[in-house]
């Protein structure tokens, strides 16, 4: 393409899509970026990331019937999204202007196409995208007290996750000569689980490739030029049961 078409202008993020459809996102700024990859996955997803809003803040059922009013029940009582929204302040500055560019490219594509999307869909706000990352979370913590939910003949909010692995080539194992890190989330393909692929760069030195969760603005699994990371299922017990 040329290299000039990397060159982006201030406060302008460049979306640059492969032959796969994965965008590769450019910014002279981390936010910058920020804002292109919020733009993005709003192209590609967004009413499954407004869905997804929706369930942390236990409003699913509006949209989607009664089937979900049991998980809605649960993101209310496990205050995922008022906890979310009274404890926000406390995050640096740093982060809130991160995740607020990536809302502002959601916004902006909910505003050039508003007359085409649903009439629910509505502004996302910073704290929603907290908020999810929060009801993620518990949906994990969940899985590990599945013994105790069962004891006492309680459902987990989601089936019984399956597991996942990850392992590394040596370079002396290697055909190349350089280490080869696989990663295999064994995620079901239905929300919130669906996985989002990414590239993103900036001028400020942002350089990451990999995946997340629809909604979020960070890559939960992938790698820099440096390292490379993933994460998977353990036995560590983190949920309590309690009348």
């Amino acid at each position: 393409l040329g290299d000039s078409l990397f060159l982006v202008p201030e406060r302008k993020a460049r979306i640059f899509r492969d032959a796969y459809g994965v965008p590769h996102v450019y910014g002279q700024t981390d936010l910058d970026t920020a804002f292109g990859f919020g733009y993005a996955q709003a192209q590609d997803h967004l009413i499954e990331m407004v869905l997804n809003f929706r369930q942390a803040k236990g409003r699913l059922a509006e949209i989607k019937g009664k089937a979900h009013i049991e998980h809605d029940y649960r993101a209310l009582l496990w205050r995922i999204h008022s906890v979310a929204g009274s404890r926000y302040g406390d995050l640096p500055e740093s982060t809130r202007n991160y995740i607020e560019a990536f809302v502002a490219g959601i916004n902006h594509y909910i505003a050039v196409h508003k007359r085409v999307l649903p009439h629910w869909v509505e502004e996302v706000r910073g704290v929603d995208v907290v908020a999810l990352g929060r009801w993620l979370t518990f949906l994990f913590a969940e899985q590990t007290g599945l013994p105790e939910l069962r004891q006492k003949g309680l459902m987990p909010t989601m089936p019984e996750l399956p597991g996942s692995n990850q392992w590394v080539v040596g370079p002396s194992r290697s055909a190349t000569g350089k280490p080869i890190f696989v990663m295999d989330l064994q995620l079901p393909y239905n929300a919130p689980f669906q996985m989002y692929e990414a590239h993103l760069v900036s001028n400020e030195g942002l350089g990451v490739y990999g995946t997340t969760f629809y909604g979020l603005p960070v890559i939960f699994m992938g790698h820099n030029e440096q390292i490379a990371w993933s994460m998977t299922t353990n036995e560590v017990d983190v949920f309590d049961v309690y009348e």
